[in-house]
């Protein structure tokens, strides 16, 4: 059991101070909505430490609405509850969420909560039951109007409307 402990703490450790690459154009995509008061939410299976880290390593601390952490649920993904659960806080119904997600797990938590989903990587992730997929967010675009749009790429707009 000690050995299981330590194994655990050095898993943790190592994941919360791990060098990470950012996705291109996450930051600014990020400042962008935050700008326009369209409100931003992080659910993530990792650590509050890991995402502080993150958060700060990207200066979109002030940009973000709210956080769920692994913690801050039961059943984590592939179960709905971490996107139920961030919706709830950001006082929306799943439906009107827009989610990027980068695994197979959030995917299907964030469909399985009823969010419209893009994914982060390669189109094989629109199997799991994405929208549409985008290789990172370097193409995408947001457009000002009475309400705003969402360019992804060439192919896809998304408009939200500002609450």
């Amino acid at each position: 059991m000690e050995d299981q402990q330590r194994v655990q703490a050095y898993i943790m450790h190592a994941e919360n101070s791990a060098d990470y690459d950012s996705i291109p154009g996450v930051s600014q995509l990020i400042l962008v909505l935050a700008a326009i008061n369209i409100r931003v939410g992080i659910i993530t299976s990792g650590w509050r430490e890991k995402i502080d880290r993150i958060m700060a390593m990207l200066n979109i601390q002030n940009c973000i609405s709210v956080i769920v952490e692994r913690n801050d649920v039961a059943r984590g993904k592939p179960f709905p509850d971490p996107y139920l659960l961030g919706a709830k806080r950001l006082m929306l119904s799943p439906s009107e969420t827009l989610v990027f997600e980068d695994s197979i797990s959030g995917i299907t938590s964030a469909v399985k909560a009823g969010a419209y989903c893009v994914a982060i990587g390669d189109t094989g992730l629109i199997q799991y039951g994405a929208q549409t997929a985008i290789a990172d967010f370097s193409k995408v675009k947001v457009l000002s109007d009475e309400d705003y749009a969402i360019l992804l790429d060439d192919e896809y707009k998304l408009v939200l409307i500002n609450k």
